[in-house]
């Protein structure tokens, strides 16, 4: 069963001409001890989904359509403060920029404890006592004292370390990583990778990790999501996918990966669709190589392939048989 299982998800931003549509019928699904890739380029959705999923859209944005589903529980039906309990208590969020996600005027122990007791019920020594752990856990050394310090004091690998504890202090089911890794060096990226691998296998967490970098993907996660233009266009384990792109989005992505011999990067042409300007049938269309009439004569739907492989494009038999 999954944890996580989002279905038709359909978000839409009011503009001065009305609403219009950015993520357009998304439909995901993690299962525990799971890490599902969402990968595509700037301007694809995958924020906006993972924003959609924590009901954290704000006033411009809003969920037109589509379930949430948490362990069978529509978290678009709840009111909001029940929605408070969840955010921090069931699912626990890890943003791209640690210094963004930490207040600069509280201590790390004193902003990890909160969250403790705001959705543990525990007083402040328990409190205290658990956020000292949960910073232990994640590699902080001398925890005890460094939860004294204040997010200046730590770099930004540590900070970041700082945000995984406090995401997975109250035992969350659900873990969303939004480009945790971005802001960070090689180093501590591979350092905060492998964290976020164990403590995924150790607590039997689902994750959501969202990314533009295959690399990373590549290292973490069981299986990916491709998104562009507010759609997921291909889905498959990730061994598979890497292997066997289904859809020219994500071979032309995986072109665009530096290699060993530092050959010339590959380019894709063209920009991502603004969303009030989306083209008919495949929105991938104007920039693919592989474009034909079919492409732009209507909706084309999210196609299984092969068992637990999927692709939104009406050439895809081609594709195989010429790979």
């Amino acid at each position: 069963m999954s944890v996580l299982e989002v279905r038709d998800l359909v978000v839409e931003v009011g503009t001065a001409h009305g609403p219009m549509t950015v993520v357009s019928g998304v439909s995901l699904a993690v299962a525990a001890g799971e890490t599902l890739g969402l990968v595509g380029e700037s301007g694809s959705g995958k924020t906006l989904t993972a924003l959609a999923t924590m009901r954290l859209l704000g006033t411009t944005a809003r969920i037109a359509s589509g379930q949430v589903l948490l362990e069978g529980t529509d978290l678009t039906t709840l009111p909001e403060r029940r929605m408070r309990d969840v955010r921090g208590g069931r699912i626990g969020m890890v943003f791209q920029e640690p210094m963004t996600a930490l207040d600069p005027a509280y201590t790390v122990g004193e902003q990890v404890a909160e969250t403790v007791r705001r959705h543990l019920g525990v007083g402040r020594a328990e409190a205290w006592k658990r956020a000292v752990a949960a910073l232990d856990r994640v590699g902080i050394p001398s925890a005890e004292r460094r939860a004294r310090d204040y997010p200046h004091h730590f770099s930004g690998g540590m900070r970041q370390r700082v945000v995984i504890a406090m995401a997975l202090s109250c035992d969350p089911v659900m873990l969303l990583a939004d480009e945790p890794t971005t802001a960070l060096d090689v180093t501590v990226q591979e350092q905060i990778l492998t964290l976020l691998g164990a403590l995924r296998d150790e607590s039997g967490l689902a994750m959501l990790f969202i990314s533009h970098d295959l690399g990373v993907i590549a290292d973490i996660c069981d299986r990916v999501a491709v998104m562009y233009a507010g759609q997921v266009v291909e889905s498959a384990p990730v061994h598979e996918l890497f292997a066997h792109p289904r859809h020219p989005y994500t071979e032309a992505l995986l072109r665009c990966v530096p290699d060993a011999e530092g050959s010339r990067l590959a380019t894709i042409p063209g920009t991502v669709p603004a969303f009030d300007a989306l083209p008919d049938g495949c929105r991938f269309a104007p920039r693919c190589e592989l474009a034909a009439p079919q492409c732009t004569s209507g909706p084309i739907a999210l196609a299984q392939v092969r068992a637990d492989h999927r692709s939104r494009c009406v050439r895809v038999d081609e594709l195989v048989a010429a790979s």
